[in-house]
């Protein structure tokens, strides 16, 4: 007892036990797929500038490439409920690979959509993965940190590469920036070979005829879906033109766009795993609270501050309010059917993807009024959304 207590205190609190060998590599891949896609997706709304794309196109863009990640889910949890979900992921995120490969080819913004449709279709994958932890998962009562965790590994990634990605665009290029992220995908993707092969599991005989879902977990389903929609609707309505909107309102070189971006990141993995924790220890909805009210706060920030310094500081809160798609997607797991729990995690995904398709296309409208805009009316957004979280269908959880 001794012995264990001791290394709990090691560990400060951090639940190490629960990682299986494959839920490490996994969080190893993520990292060194997100150090790869890091170097450029932070200033990727810059390149399109530069292709001479308007700031509207440049959120029809992102609108293109949500839209296809909004189709892919529920396909995606289908295939991973019937086949090798090992297999699942590594063909989702070997579309991933091509998808910079696309970009350095491209000369103008609309031979770059096949790259951005690939980016989307790639989200196959993520209903898989995400069951493939849970499932592979130690202890349950973990879940929570343990997504927290694989989305902390991707953030890890992002903390120093978008400084570096911010520098070597303007030493060498992005062309050749896109090219050095292709190897980084193709490393990333490889590893999943190397993980077991996991299957939901199969009815027995006795099992063979399906068992009716309860209205109360269905009610509860369509709570969650209505809630991610809503949540992604109201934070990348703000998010989707951070760069272009620190150039025009600080004047500041793409150097400086990738330091925001690595400190954003760097909330997300720290910020992260303390929002987790208090979804594990006391409750989801106390956690997805807590990013809600820093995504407030520093959209005000945001709003009322132009001292590229503080904005810095803010940066690091800005990345940790985006953690409360683990905090969702445990919460699914944790009332889905264990033989359909990926179809389960992909139909909320699917609602708040068909979301995310909105906000960048308004983004882009509301911009061209006022590089503010987006800002406002994330804001306004947000408050709706906090008042259904403290609704009756969320507060067992």
């Amino acid at each position: 007892m001794a012995r264990v207590g001791f290394r709990r205190v090691l560990s400060f609190g951090f639940p190490f036990e629960a990682f299986t060998r494959d839920i490490k590599l996994i969080c190893v891949s993520n990292f060194i797929g997100a150090f790869g896609e890091g170097l450029y997706i932070f200033v990727l709304s810059l390149y399109l500038l530069d292709l001479h794309a308007s700031i509207v196109e440049v959120g029809a863009f992102f609108s293109i490439m949500y839209l296809s990640s909004a189709l892919a889910p529920i396909p995606g949890g289908i295939l991973a409920d019937r086949y090798d979900r090992k297999k699942v992921i590594f063909v989702s995120w070997a579309l991933w690979v091509f998808t910079p490969l696309i970009y350095y080819f491209s000369n103008n913004w609309v031979e770059m959509i096949p790259g951005g449709i690939l980016w989307g279709a790639s989200m196959l994958g993520l209903p898989a993965i995400n069951a493939y932890i849970v499932t592979a998962a130690k202890d349950r009562t973990k879940t929570a940190t343990l997504l927290a965790t694989f989305i902390s590994t991707w953030s890890l990634g992002y903390i120093f590469s978008p400084a570096i990605g911010g520098y070597l665009t303007d030493a060498i290029g992005m062309k050749q920036v896109l090219l050095i992220t292709t190897l980084f995908s193709a490393v990333c993707t490889s590893m999943y070979l190397l993980i077991s092969s996991q299957h939901a599991p199969r009815q027995t005989e006795h099992e063979s005829t399906p068992q009716p879902i309860s209205r109360d977990i269905k009610k509860r389903l369509f709570a969650w879906s209505v809630f991610y929609a809503a949540v992604l609707f109201a934070v990348q309505t703000a998010r989707t033109l951070i760069a272009p909107f620190l150039t025009v309102t600080l004047s500041v070189d793409r150097f400086y766009v990738g330091v925001f971006g690595s400190i954003n990141f760097a909330g997300t993995a720290f910020l992260g795993l303390l929002v987790a924790h208090v979804g594990d220890r006391w409750s989801r909805v106390r956690g997805i609270l807590l990013c809600l009210l820093m995504h407030v706060s520093t959209v005000l920030v945001m709003l009322f501050t132009s001292n590229s310094a503080f904005l810095l500081f803010t940066a690091f809160f800005w990345g940790g309010a985006v953690t409360y798609s683990a905090l969702i997607n445990s919460a699914i797991g944790a009332i889905a059917p264990e033989a359909s729990r990926a179809r389960w995690i992909s139909i909320p995904m699917t609602t708040a993807m068909i979301a995310a398709v909105v906000a960048p296309y308004l983004s882009g409208y509301l911009y061209e009024v006022s590089p503010y805009m987006p800002f406002s009316v994330s804001l306004i957004a947000t408050i709706p959304v906090i008042l259904l979280l403290l609704a009756k269908p969320f507060r067992e959880y």
